[in-house]
């Protein structure tokens, strides 16, 4: 469904009873990317999955696109379903606006599941921001990468495993990122090279579950990760074997049972 928030329209999809989960996508992703989760979860649950602002079927809007702009997207989308506190669920960008709205709004956080992501910036390799500037002047990322770079680049995100056992997974993926608007990933990078909430994630107090995908070593790597451990008070780190960066893609069963001990115990 449509709904208004912070002044926008945004796809929102919401199905089961219960203690509400949000789950919120990766970049370039859009809420069907988190399909094995509603599946499991909304008999039990109620689960609320986005396309954020400027992806899938919600509105793309002028101007860079912040974190903080996000997090308030949310609050209005909770708003809206009556929600008072949730589960946040969030993969990479997902998991960057799941920190940002923990620190902005902390009262409505009930726990939060932070999967191949970052609370700091990381270095954006100059030949990759050059593909996306050169895409912002065509709106179709196939046009300006070539689709058999682009496949390439996406290939290189997943684990091998996936790739031979899941191809399906990765077709799905593809799908998703060249359906996607370019010029939002344009104007997603200066938010994302500017980005340390270091400082903020240390009040934390929410139960924290973080994820990382054994073979992600190019897009989020454990570092990354084991620093959020390390920051958040009493964060706990799980590596998804025979995943790469979309580890709830490409390992349902052991995030699905991760997230139900981490659910189930905050």
């Amino acid at each position: 469904m449509l709904i208004s928030a912070n002044g926008i329209r945004l796809k929102v999809e919401v199905a089961g009873d219960g203690v509400p989960i949000i789950f919120l996508h990766a970049g370039s992703m859009t809420g069907a990317m988190w399909r094995p989760q509603f599946e499991y979860f909304a008999t039990d649950y109620r689960c609320l999955a986005w396309d954020a602002r400027g992806h899938g079927d919600s509105e793309v809007t002028l101007g860079e696109y912040r974190y903080p702009v996000f997090a308030r997207d949310l609050f209005d989308v909770m708003d809206h379903f009556g929600m008072d506190t949730a589960h946040l669920v969030g993969l990479s960008m997902g998991g960057i606006i799941a920190m940002q709205y923990a620190c902005d709004y902390p009262h409505r956080v009930k726990s939060l599941a932070l999967l191949s992501t970052t609370a700091r910036a990381r270095d954006v390799p100059s030949a990759f921001v050059e593909l996306v500037e050169e895409a912002t002047g065509n709106g179709h990322i196939p046009d300006a990468l070539g689709e058999d770079v682009l496949r390439e680049e996406l290939r290189n995100t997943l684990s091998p495993h996936t790739i031979r056992s899941r191809p399906e997974v990765f077709e799905e993926v593809c799908r998703m990122h060249a359906d996607h608007d370019p010029r939002v990933l344009t104007r997603l990078l200066p938010a994302f090279q500017a980005l340390d909430l270091t400082d903020r994630i240390r009040q934390l107090k929410p139960p924290t579950t973080v994820l990382c995908g054994a073979d992600d070593t190019t897009t989020t790597p454990l570092a990354a990760h084991r620093h959020i451990v390390e920051t958040i008070p009493g964060a706990e780190l799980h590596i998804v074997p025979d995943a790469g960066h979309l580890v709830n893609m490409e390992n349902p069963t052991f995030v699905n049972s991760v997230l139900a001990q981490h659910f189930g115990n905050a």
